[in-house]
């Protein structure tokens, strides 16, 4: 027969097995012990650990593009000039000009030199004449009557000059047109283009084919038929008999209108010259000799003495930005980086232009522009960078 199961406490009872119960009381401390040993390293941890810090931002980086201080400048020809072809050029990339040179010339120099000798000489003839009236002598009176036919005779032979000089250029149109149209006919015929786009061209080259009719029409009135003005100071010559004050007031009259048609061919001459407004250097050149004035004008120009650091500062950077606040500028381009300080900033948040190559950053990312004014030094190396991308660090300590 088994005995029955005794309870532990029962199986430890010191009574009953007097070496059972002192192992049990070893086991509980042994248990006892390694669990105050496995707490205590945790607390002590706890208790001993330091409070986390955080780190001060001394600098904010950004994108950023070096320019001329106080922008470049496109500098285009006169406004009635805009569609005048370039005749010639005088200055080349990276020359530095002053104000008030001459960087280009339009076309029809010697037309309009010719213009402005013609109304010299008008201003002797009337001179001249003047004298003779002013004289008393009829034979004077009648000399300064041929010279005025032969003004009036060689200012009908300038407008028939001029007339064959617009010819000239019709015939060029015309020439033009028709070998747009010609062109556009094969990319028409290729299915490059439109049909509406050939048809633009063939009324170019109508209307061009007109416009030379016209200027030849006219060129043939003025060679076949006589100016009334010559029929009129025939007529006078044959009808002076002596000097009268009104002849004098007349002859004073035709020397004002000469010496008014002088400075009129004389600003006209003026007008194809292309000056400049400021001095600067020259960065890029949109318009050479023999082509049509470009829109975007003919040079572009900047003045490099002084260069500036244009940085695209993110919206969330921009409260740590002051004036004054020092730049460090960098670029694979650059042979040294250059230093410069915070002169600007921008008023308004806009779009970013310069773009970082890397796939992953924000493209769409708005921005503050700061200018930074380079140092002396650094500006005379930036010189030749206008527009290069750059790296700005700037020190917001």
């Amino acid at each position: 027969m088994k005995s029955p199961t005794l309870p532990l406490l029962t199986l430890v009872s010191p009574q009953a097995l007097p070496w059972q119960y002192g192992l049990f009381v070893v086991l509980l401390l042994v248990l006892g012990g390694g669990v105050l040993y496995w707490r205590q390293p945790w607390q002590t941890a706890d208790s001993n650990a330091l409070p986390v810090s955080t780190v001060e931002r001394t600098t904010v980086t950004a994108l950023g593009r070096l320019e001329p201080e106080g922008s470049a400048i496109q500098i285009h020809a006169p406004t009635a000039s805009q569609e005048r072809r370039l005749a010639e050029l005088r200055v080349g990339l990276g020359d530095s000009i002053i104000p008030g040179q001459i960087i280009a010339v339009l076309d029809g120099r010697e037309r309009l030199e010719a213009a402005l000798e013609q109304a010299q000489s008008e201003v002797k003839i009337a001179q001249a004449q003047l004298a003779q009236i002013q004289a008393g002598a009829k034979a004077g009176t009648l000399t300064a009557q041929e010279a005025e036919i032969e003004r009036i005779t060689a200012e009908r032979q300038a407008q028939i000059t001029a007339q064959q000089s617009i010819v000239a250029e019709r015939q060029a149109e015309l020439d033009n047109a028709e070998a747009e149209l010609s062109r556009y006919r094969t990319l028409y015929d290729d299915g490059a283009i439109a049909a509406l786009d050939q048809e633009r061209k063939q009324l170019a080259r109508d209307t061009a084919q007109r416009r030379l009719e016209t200027a030849r029409a006219e060129l043939s009135r003025l060679q076949t038929t006589q100016a009334p003005e010559l029929q009129r100071a025939r007529a006078t010559l044959e009808q002076l008999a002596e000097v009268r004050t009104v002849d004098v007031q007349l002859a004073q009259a035709q020397i004002q209108r000469a010496q008014a048609l002088v400075q009129q061919a004389q600003a006209n001459l003026d007008q194809i010259y292309v000056r400049s407004p400021r001095g600067g250097v020259v960065l890029d050149i949109y318009t050479h000799a023999g082509e049509v004035v470009a829109p975007e004008g003919i040079i572009e120009l900047g003045q490099t003495a002084q260069m500036v650091a244009i940085a695209e500062v993110y919206q969330s950077d921009i409260q740590a930005i002051r004036v004054g606040q020092k730049a460090t500028i960098t670029s694979p381009a650059l042979p040294e980086s250059l230093t410069g300080s915070v002169t600007q900033i921008g008023a308004k948040i806009q779009a970013q232009n310069v773009v970082n190559t890397d796939p992953s950053s924000n493209i769409d990312a708005r921005v503050v522009e700061v200018t930074i004014r380079l140092d002396g030094s650094a500006s005379e190396q930036a010189s030749r960078f206008t527009n290069l991308q750059v790296e700005v660090q700037l020190s917001v300590k």
